[in-house]
């Protein structure tokens, strides 16, 4: 009796620990998808791939590649002189500035700033990663991205005073606070041939001459500066639309053991519990969770929109979404609360720029919403609990046996 008593109690301990492999295995997600980089909310770049080994070789790859035929590339800096296909400038030291920031549109690079000053910084620090440069003004954080966009992000730790002095032939056009929203301060800084905006959050703008504007920060404020990245009259309606109405911007490239991207939101997002992602191949990038009610612009090329199987599944949207005729569209839908999905494409060449509105209706990440659900109502994945499931069974099955056996032998 006291055998039969120890086998049992070996069979309960051993289902147990095989169910717990079950709930392991129930909560892990699916191989394909964010495996070396999570991308975590602050998070600018990186690589996706469906193993990890040789990463930094495929990344580096990526970057090399994109400097002639992607939306990303490395930088390069010689002495004071930061190099990149889509963006250039000087780093001066003696006058705690960043000189001569010009931004690529259309094939040429174009000098928007003279300089940008920072008042009353005493110490400087700078280092580049990939396409993304960064420098330390005393608290004041700059970071500067190597893409078509040429961004500019501005953080203080804090309150301090910069000074952006235009190019010769660039004027500012300040914005009213029914173009930009709450909280925010916005001006066009355009020519004939480039435009841009700079937008203020925790701060002032202010158009201090002819040829400079002046921006103050309280602790936690920030400035973005982006170029029109394209010569359509869609990026000129970008940026007007930037400061109220687009939330964040992904620039993409993929390839068939890779993705490398870089994603800038010009309000605080989390990408770590989205119901929604940007399929690029065989993986997925997060998208905002805050995209219902907003607009989010993907800039990728026609190899990686073909790879994923066109617009509609790379944006994993259903059949719910409709093709509207112009950004202005997608725009006006959030304007007026619209109930259906929308998203508008542009083709450039080589180059896709795609523009998607979720309703806020949508929030609750169901299908037409685009994206898998997660949390509590996700169907079971029989493929993922086979192999746990089988392993129950074979115990189960010999633990059994050898009971049968042992019954009989006495």
């Amino acid at each position: 009796m006291k055998g039969k008593m120890g086998l049992l109690f070996s069979i309960a301990i051993c289902s147990l620990l095989c169910s717990s492999l079950v709930g392991i295995a129930y909560g892990q997600p699916a191989a394909a998808g964010l495996q070396c980089n999570e991308f975590p909310p602050g998070s600018h770049f990186g690589i996706v791939t469906s193993s990890c080994d040789g990463a930094e070789d495929i990344a580096e790859e990526l970057l090399s590649e994109g400097a002639n035929t992607g939306v990303l590339g490395g930088l390069r800096q010689a002495n004071d002189s930061v190099i990149g296909r889509y963006t250039m400038f000087r780093v001066n030291e003696d006058n705690m500035s960043i000189d001569s920031w010009g931004v690529w549109r259309t094939g040429t690079i174009y000098q928007l700033f003279d300089g940008v000053v920072f008042n009353d910084a005493m110490e400087l620090n700078t280092s580049i990663d990939g396409p993304v440069f960064d420098a330390t003004f005393d608290s004041t954080n700059v970071r500067i991205h190597n893409h078509p966009g040429g961004l500019m992000e501005i953080h203080a730790e804090r309150g301090v005073s910069i000074k952006f002095t235009m190019a010769g032939g660039i004027n500012a056009t300040m914005l009213s606070s029914d173009e930009t929203g709450e909280g925010v301060e916005a001006a066009l800084v355009e020519s004939d041939n480039i435009s841009s905006i700079i937008i203020v959050r925790g701060g002032s703008l202010d158009q201090a001459s002819g040829r400079s504007l002046m921006v103050n920060l309280a602790k936690g404020g920030e400035v973005i500066v982006r170029a029109a990245s394209d010569d359509t009259s869609t990026q000129d309606a970008l940026l007007s639309a930037l400061p109220a109405d687009v939330l964040a911007e992904y620039w993409v490239l993929a390839r068939d053991d890779g993705a490398i991207y870089d994603l800038t939101a010009y309000r605080e997002v989390d990408l770590g519990s989205s119901p929604w992602s940007l399929k690029m191949g065989d993986w997925e990038l997060p998208l905002p969770k805050e995209l219902a009610g907003n607009i989010v612009a993907v800039h990728t090329d026609r190899l990686s929109v073909t790879n994923a199987g066109g617009v509609k599944n790379m944006l994993s949207m259903g059949q719910n979404a409709s093709e509207a005729s112009s950004l202005e569209e997608v725009l006006q839908a959030r304007d007026d609360n619209g109930s259906t999905a929308l998203y508008f494409m542009e083709q450039t060449n080589n180059r896709v720029d795609i523009y998607l509105f979720v309703p806020a209706a949508q929030g609750d990440g169901g299908a037409a919403a685009g994206g898998a659900d997660t949390g509590d109502g996700v169907p079971l994945d029989l493929g993922a609990l086979a192999l746990p499931i089988a392993l129950v069974v074979v115990v189960v099955a010999a633990l059994g046996a050898a009971l049968w056996f042992r019954g009989r032998s006495k």
